[in-house]
């Protein structure tokens, strides 16, 4: 068999001949890393006995001089995910010592080239080199690899660890280490030089050295760069040039088979997938070995009976016979080869994992051939979805499998490859299945979300609520105080249609009509700000309920909350375990209940003036003045303003050590509450509560304003309170948040003079008479985040947050972006604030 280099040894499977034995010359032979892993002494032993035949040719140090006019080479500093990459002399070149080019490049933007995979040997003997005219020394195993290259190719950029790594640097040694599975996995071939240079030695007995130090440093290497070695395995099934080619020869053009394939941006990886995909079909197999007719082919007819997902199959396991046959289907997560006759393979399905045997022994002996065994192994890839079918088995380990009788089935094959891990912010929102497939805990989240919602609505529905859904675009947003999006239909050209930012009005109007118990969980809308815990499209749940007072929201609320944390406590311990556990004990009931205006009252040392008249916004800017109180950001130009920016810093964050309610907000704050004179202070108060953990607000409840006459007066009052100097209400554009978009606050983000306008038939349904009513909403990304332990409202959302979804702009991509863990988003303010 041809080798692409004459003292270099290609990484590809061979493990057939390799296992049985059957061995010629190493330095002759493509091998697997798995295969020299797993070497006994005694393999590697006739490999020695083997080399021995080799002429005897004594190895002698080479005689290499640095010019003497000539400067040291330096190392200019690399930035984040840059690496170097190297280029030898051309073939026509005297001397490949004197002329190596080396450059820097981003990894993400490399051109084509190939790893070095060598042994170190002894760290104190070097050899000089000269590079981009300065000269260098590397050790001398090194030296002796590229001399092999520089025979055998010209143009080609190749990455070792000795010249490309500065390894004087520590700090640049650590970060470049971080990258080198990385740098492995994205080689288009990956060379293997095992030769050890003793000099003194024979050839034959530094071949045999070579053997030994090779599958030492293999077995010595990280877990994590055999992996990625093993998947850059080269040849021409995995990335690499046909057998016969050299790097010389060897082109990076796109290879013609590709014609049915993007031909704007092919990785290596999806090349060699429809190359090897191909290999494996049918039709090129005349000879019955094939695989399959298509590597997506329709799900067959089987009985239903006996097709089980991992979870019934644990599940049936004691039920099923020792001959009864059973069929599999599900991810590949892992995939481990023993031998050539022997792999197991870790699918999973329905978040649930099942071990898979694959033993040449079990299979039919009609259909098997050690051809199509091999075809599959080297074929299957972490990522693919297959179906196997077998009978159930133990280990000697105790673990339960599945023991295939034939082989497994390919269903739909992975086209890209599957990193070990993906931590940039900014990537895992913008490629969420890859962040699912390689972060447990994004899926996780996700899960929990699924089960909070389904909590939510197993607790109304037990208290005899009905579900409504209702629309999402009209001509007003419906309720709360924000900004709303608005757009235009064919069908009314001239008016304007805004999505609404709270369901209330509509679900008020229906318990007017005799839906005495009602809720919705649906998305609403508002065009404001995004920071860690605000999305402009978020999830709402309110609930409406005749007949109930504050005192009975706030023990719906407690009772709610409890029962979600304890389920999801369950399902953290149990199923959603890359989570972080919850304490229970905080949710224990009842929750402490802070009074709004007492409690400022006591943080600020002073009486605060009449609230609800007209001049409360001067006179108590005036005390704070007076007083020298100071709050972050700029001057709220409304009393419900200011009071919310008070409450933020002097009430708040009372939740930071246990769940509170803030009551009795003065009603200036809340137009469609009732309201009344507290009897403590003196102040007209709303019957509201928010409730609060960890500071940050999940629940607003209160009971509903009925009097249509006090109502439509509320409203007016509000509106003219928020309107601008010209008369006009204000729709103006909102102020910028002042604190750090990830501190999980947002100072001042609500606008102003932000209230929808009068709903006139809203005011109308009124006259029909509403029950004393009271009225919940909550933002269910808020209890995600609760329960989950997220810092972000984006880790919440299945595609992140709008910024996400949008895309950065052209000038960021040109700029080369923006991290978007500095903008990640959240759930919206609730219903009414």
């Amino acid at each position: 068999m041809e080798t692409m280099f004459d003292d270099g040894i290609e990484l590809q499977l061979a493990l057939d001949g390799l296992a049985a034995g059957d061995m010629e010359p190493l330095k002759h032979y493509f091998l697997d890393l798995e295969a020299v892993e797993s070497c006994k002494m005694d393999n590697v032993q006739d490999l020695s006995d083997q080399t021995s035949a080799l002429p005897e040719r004594s190895l002698e140090r080479p005689t290499v001089r640095f010019d003497a006019t000539s400067t040291p080479f330096t190392y200019s500093p690399l930035g984040k995910r840059e690496f170097r990459l190297m280029r030898l002399a051309p073939p026509d070149a005297e001397d490949f010592t004197r002329e190596i080019e080396v450059k820097t490049s981003r990894l993400d933007d490399a051109p084509p080239f190939y790893c070095l995979f060598y042994v170190w040997g002894n760290p104190k003997e070097f050899l000089p080199l000269t590079c981009n005219g300065g000269r260098t020394l590397v050790v001398q195993n090194l030296y002796h690899a590229l001399r092999t290259c520089f025979n055998r190719s010209s143009n080609a950029w190749l990455w070792a660890d000795g010249l490309c790594i500065n390894q004087e640097d520590l700090h640049e040694r650590s970060q470049q280490v971080m990258l080198m599975g990385e740098i492995y996995s994205r080689a288009s071939v990956v060379l293997a030089h095992p030769r050890h240079y003793s000099y003194g030695l024979s050839e034959s007995e530094a071949e045999a050295e070579s053997v030994m130090t090779y599958a030492n440093c293999l077995r010595l290497a990280s877990r994590s760069v055999r992996t990625h070695i093993h998947n850059a395995r080269s040849s021409v099934t995995v990335g690499a040039p046909p057998f016969g080619h050299t790097l010389r020869n060897y082109s990076d053009k796109p290879d013609s088979r590709l014609d049915s394939a993007n031909p704007e941006r092919v990785s290596a990886f999806k090349k060699q997938r429809i190359a090897d995909l191909r290999k494996a079909q049918h039709d090129e197999n005349p000879e019955g070995s094939g695989l399959f007719d298509t590597p997506w082919p329709r799900l067959p007819s089987r009985d239903a009976k006996f097709r089980l997902t991992p979870a019934e199959f644990q599940e049936r396991f004691d039920s099923l016979g020792d001959k009864e046959e059973v069929t599999i289907m599900g991810r590949v997560r892992r995939k481990r080869v023993s031998g050539s006759k022997l792999m197991f393979i870790d699918i999973v399905n329905e978040y649930q994992k099942v071990q898979i045997m694959v033993n040449a022994g079990a299979i039919s002996e009609k259909i098997f051939s050690k051809q199509r065994f091999a075809l599959f192994r080297n074929l299957i890839q972490v990522g693919d979805h297959i179906a196997v079918t077998g009978r159930k088995s133990v280990t000697h380990s105790g673990q339960i499998t599945l023991t295939a009788v034939d082989l497994p089935e390919l269903l739909s094959p992975a086209m890209e490859q599957i990193p070990e891990q993906l931590s940039d912010a900014k990537t895992r929102m913008q490629e969420r299945h890859v962040d699912m497939l390689v972060n447990q805990e994004s899926t996780d989240i996700l899960r929990l979300r699924a089960e909070v919602t389904r909590g939510m609505r197993e607790h109304f529905w037990s208290k005899r609520f009905l579900e409504a859904q209702t629309p999402i675009l009209s001509e007003n947003a419906g309720g709360a105080t924000a900004r709303p999006f608005v757009t235009h239909a064919t069908e009314f050209k001239n008016r304007d249609l805004a999505m609404r930012i709270a369901p209330e009005l509509w679900l008020k109007r229906l318990v007017v009509g005799g839906i005495d118990r009602v809720f919705e969980i649906g998305p609403a809308f508002r065009n404001e700000g995004i920071d860690a815990t605000h999305n402009p499209e978020f999830t709402m749940c309110e609930f409406y309920s005749a007949y109930t007072n504050l005192t009975d929201l706030i023990s719906e609320t407690e009772e709610l909350i409890y029962n979600l944390a304890a389920k999801s406590s369950e399902l953290i311990k149990t199923q959603l375990t890359s989570l972080p556990p919850i304490d229970l004990e905080v949710y224990k009931r009842p929750f402490r209940q802070v009074e709004f205006v007492p409690a400022l009252e006591e943080a600020l040392g002073l009486r605060l003036p009449k609230l609800s008249s007209e001049n409360a916004l001067p006179e108590l800017l005036a005390v704070l003045k007076l007083r020298n109180i100071n709050l972050p950001g700029e001057t709220p130009t409304t009393l419900p303003k200011l009071l919310d920016r008070l409450a933020a810093v002097y009430i708040e964050p009372l939740s930071l050590k246990q769940p509170i309610f803030i009551t009795h907000h003065p009603s200036c704050m809340s137009p469609l509450s009732k309201s009344f004179l507290c009897e403590k202070t003196f102040q007209l108060v709303s019957a509201r509560a928010e409730f609060f953990v960890g500071g940050r607000e999940l629940a607003n409840m209160y009971e509903e304003e009925n009097d249509p006459e006090a109502q439509r007066t509320k409203l007016a009052n509000h509106q003219k309170m928020v309107n601008l100097p010209d008369g006009e209400i204000g729709f103006q554009e909102p102020e910028e948040a002042v604190s750090d978009p990830d501190s999980g606050s947002q100072i001042e983000t609500d606008v102003d003079g932000e209230t929808s306008p009068l709903d006139s038939n809203f005011l109308k349904a009124l006259d029909y008479a509403l029950p004393p009513t009271g009225g919940w909403g909550c933002g269910v990304e808020r209890l995600v985040m609760l329960f989950s332990g997220a810092q972000r409202i984006s880790d919440c959302l299945s595609f992140g947050s709008l910024k996400n979804v949008v895309g950065l702009s052209a000038e960021e991509r040109k700029l080369g972006g923006s991290d978007p863990s500095k903008h990640n988003d959240a759930a919206h303010d609730d219903k009414k604030k």
